[in-house]
């Protein structure tokens, strides 16, 4: 389907390789998006209640499936990928950003750049990965290994089950 229509000149005024670079981007974001689900329980990082405002919370929540659930990954360059919902079109952040231990993990607007939006996947243990944040080099965490709706925060790598995903691509369960 999508292959026919960027053959067609006049549905999209490109060159021939350009077309070509545009048909394997688009392969590329079709086939990225990605649930993660945490080594300790098996739920998902989802964004918290039906809201798409800027620092809203991402809680750990058994997954369901819903676009609040989803992310969208992108190589950003040198390692580092973008985690962007379809649920808002926004980044996994950390607030502020800033350094300190237990700062909660938000959507906001992904820019190009932005470091604490920005995310290293870490091997951890036999099969299983951190999601390290590229500003302050701490990996995502849920709060105090707490119930569903418990906060997603940055903390130390310290090696405990709250802070790995399961290997699927490096670190992904793909759905």
């Amino acid at each position: 389907k999508f292959g026919r229509l960027f053959q067609k000149r006049e549905f999209l005024p490109f060159s021939v390789s350009q077309r070509s670079v545009l048909r394997r981007r688009l392969h590329s974001i079709l086939t990225n998006r990605l649930k993660i689900l945490l080594k300790s329980d098996g739920m998902a990082p989802t964004i918290w209640g039906p809201v798409t405002t800027d620092g809203v919370n991402i809680v750990k929540w058994p997954y369901t499936g819903t676009l609040q659930q989803k992310w969208d990954i992108a190589q950003v360059g040198f390692g580092y990928y973008s985690l962007v919902t379809p649920y808002s079109g926004k980044g996994m952040a950390v607030y502020g950003p800033n350094y300190n231990e237990n700062t909660t993990i938000v959507q906001w607007p992904y820019a190009i750049g932005q470091t604490g939006r920005e995310w290293e996947l870490r091997a951890a243990t036999a099969g299983y990965y951190s999601i390290v944040s590229k500003y302050s080099g701490k990996c995502i965490t849920v709060l105090n290994n707490g119930p569903q709706g418990t906060n997603l925060v940055q903390n130390t790598y310290t090696g405990v089950d709250w802070q790995q995903t399961p290997d699927g691509r490096p670190g992904w369960a793909y759905y």
